[in-house]
């Protein structure tokens, strides 16, 4: 697949491009400033993008307003966004009205980036799923949903956040039933899918 994305931090920009061409379902990944707009306009005429990928905050411009301009030059491209901070619910309704192909948070893994960007590819529209059907979370345990995302082992779990493992377990439980899954893997995958805010 080939990808574009449009971002006004170089380093990440950089590190998504990298880190996702080591797979082999990335053929290429496109990055661009928001000002480059004829480098956008020659890769939109002379590549198959399979989806754009734009910042919602673009430094004096909406990353919505940007997207507009995507649209008007090429109405069939699939556009998702991405963002690493602000009011999350606000902007994922705001993709939502703008029909984007997904909504992502800029904290996954590559592979779990991935996995998303391959959703939003295939109409399955990746974090834009309606606040209300997101299950509601304890402050514990949104804490702790964020550090299983981390990567963070059970006895790394007590550490951080000064329980015993009995707790830990009893916390993860708690979210597995709230997202009706059964292992820390398919938790983790479901949150991210449901574009949930592990922070707040």
């Amino acid at each position: 697949m080939r990808l574009a994305i449009v971002d006004n931090h170089g380093m990440f920009m950089e590190g998504f491009a990298y880190s996702l061409e080591q797979f082999p379902e990335v053929e290429k990944v496109f990055s661009f400033y928001p000002e480059e707009v004829k480098r956008i306009i020659e890769c939109l005429e002379n590549n198959l993008i399979h989806l754009f990928i734009i910042d919602i905050n673009l430094d004096g411009m909406s990353g919505f307003v940007f997207a507009e301009n995507i649209k008007n030059f090429a109405p069939e491209m699939p556009i998702a966004f991405v963002t690493g901070h602000g009011n999350q619910a606000n902007f994922r309704t705001e993709a939502r009205e703008f029909g984007a192909a997904g909504f992502f948070l800029k904290d996954p893994k590559p592979r779990q980036f991935l996995a998303q960007i391959i959703q939003a590819i295939n109409g399955k529209k990746p974090g834009m799923m309606e606040e209300k059907r997101l299950p509601k979370l304890t402050l514990r345990e949104k804490e702790t949903l964020f550090f299983i995302c981390k990567g963070y082992t059970n006895k790394e779990l007590s550490e951080q956040l000064n329980v015993t493992l009995r707790q830990v377990e009893r916390h993860k439980k708690n979210l597995m039933l709230r997202f009706e899954v059964e292992n820390d893997k398919k938790l983790i995958r479901k949150a991210i899918n449901l574009g949930y805010e592990i922070i707040n």
